[in-house]
């Protein structure tokens, strides 16, 4: 479980980083899906109601597969179009460039984030 807090996402990077480690992934592998889970992560504490769950698994076929599921959207508040100059929303388009492939999953109450990082 993840808190719903932005100051989550300093353990949950350590938290990711060390399993990574453990199995061995290389540096530029383990910093793009460090970077990917972050960005999931960010996405679902800001945008989504709780609670909110992660699950990271090393896969044999040179894969780390990223899974971040929240209950859904939060109501809307504000306007969240974003500008060139905006330092936030560009979350998805850096997942897209650093997993082979991602997308979400939407079941009666939840939302499952998925991301696939290439080990190599």
């Amino acid at each position: 479980m993840v808190p719903q807090s932005p100051n989550a996402l300093t353990t949950v990077r350590q938290d990711v980083r060390g399993s990574l480690e453990t199995c061995e992934v290389g540096a530029d592998a383990m910093d793009n899906t460090v970077l990917v889970v972050s960005e999931l992560i960010t996405n679902s504490v800001s945008y989504a109601l709780p609670p909110i769950t992660l699950r990271v698994t090393v896969r044999g076929d040179g894969v780390v597969h990223i899974e971040v599921v929240d209950a859904g959207a939060a109501p809307a508040v504000g306007d969240l179009d974003t500008r060139p100059a905006d330092e936030r929303g560009r979350g998805n388009l850096i997942v897209s460039m650093l997993a082979d492939r991602s997308g979400r999953t939407v079941d009666e109450d939840k939302v499952i984030w998925w991301a696939d990082v290439p080990v190599d």
